[in-house]
């Protein structure tokens, strides 16, 4: 093997390495509990297929992790009929990040639990997607229950973004009977300006990959969300040539979680970036492309319709990085940009 292979393979395994690493840290920093045991999911936000006997004896309300039997209602929920036409789901009330659930079995007379189940989850109550086994698009079933009462954790492959979770059992002990939580955090924690518009990230640590004219004019420093022409200068970064290798990058403050970023075009001239990738890195070296969840697929983004509009876009879950690299992949006039990094330190 040549010295060139060798440090292609090695950068290849570095590449790898990294998305696993940022994708498990991603999910394993958003595990709270999301509701459904304290309440804070109310009870017409718990919808079935089918309540067993009526609706509050069997319902799906009764469906909370570590609820007990009460007077007048049972310790779980339970479907009209034990198929693999049933489900329960939860209403969010927003936009979360959904990286697992906790099951348990029916509390109390019946030995009653999910052996096996799907997780579904949804934007608007209507159009579903199966959580997927990673990179092979095929519909993951998880291990449920052994017992009633023992809690089992079950994380997902890739955190997703969600406003409705479905639960879809496909597997159990005598009959379905269950009691769960979600796990996850707000998507709206995590999208504070990094500090590129209001001069937090300085211009030195704002690079790009060519710069039209000369590096004053049109350079990366101009790139700055909501930037006007100012003397001397461009209102935005405006690349050397119009080509698929060019990029503008921002160095952060300090490492943090990364979940999206702003584009607008540039001020006083026709000119934007209209689809977009974006790169991640702890160490400005080794980088990983934001992708498609579940498809290793290089994720490409919409970007701005004209010159003034900021376009906000999310990634599909949050990545710990110091790095944020935009390369653009489709233009309208020239390759020129300004732009924001969203992003936390929690």
């Amino acid at each position: 093997m040549t010295s060139f292979q060798l440090r292609s393979t090695s950068l290849f395994v570095a590449i790898f390495v990294l998305r696993a690493v940022l994708q498990t840290t991603a999910q394993n920093t958003c595990q709270s509990k999301l509701g459904l045991e304290d309440g804070s999911i109310g009870d017409s936000q718990l919808t079935a297929s089918t309540e067993y006997y009526d609706g509050v004896y069997h319902g799906a309300a009764n469906a909370r992790l570590n609820r007990i039997e009460q007077p007048g209602t049972t310790g779980a929920w339970s479907p009209l009929g034990s198929d693999g036409n049933q489900w329960i789901q939860a209403a969010l009330g927003k936009p979360t990040w959904v990286t697992g659930v906790l099951t348990q079995g029916r509390h109390d007379c019946c030995p009653q639990w999910l052996t096996k189940f799907k997780v579904q989850y949804s934007d608007d109550g209507f159009y579903w997607t199966f959580v997927q086994q990673t990179n092979n698009q095929v519909e993951m079933i998880f291990d449920g229950n052994t017992d009633q009462n023992t809690v089992a954790t079950n994380l997902f492959p890739t955190p997703v973004i969600a406003s409705y979770i479905r639960i879809v059992p496909t597997a159990w002990n005598t009959n379905i009977g269950m009691r769960f939580e979600l796990l996850g955090c707000g998507a709206n924690i995590c999208q504070d300006a990094a500090g590129v518009a209001d001069g937090r990230i300085p211009d030195g640590q704002l690079k790009a990959s060519s710069e039209f004219a000369h590096a004053l004019y049109h350079g990366a420093a101009n790139a700055r969300l909501n930037r006007p022409v100012k003397t001397g200068t461009t209102g935005s970064w405006s690349a050397q040539t119009n080509d698929i290798n060019q990029w503008i990058q921002a160095e952060l403050t300090g490492e943090a979680w990364v979940t999206g970023v702003m584009i607008q075009g540039r001020v006083e001239a026709a000119q934007w970036v209209t689809k977009f990738k974006v790169q991640l890195s702890k160490d400005g070296n080794s980088w990983a492309y934001v992708q498609t969840p579940n498809t290793q697929t290089d994720m490409v983004f919409n970007g701005s319709t004209d010159q003034n509009r900021a376009v906000v876009v999310l990634f599909p879950f949050p990545v710990r990085a110091s790095f944020v690299r935009i390369r653009p992949t489709a233009w309208n006039g020239h390759i020129s940009m300004r732009f924001e990094v969203l992003a936390c330190s929690c």
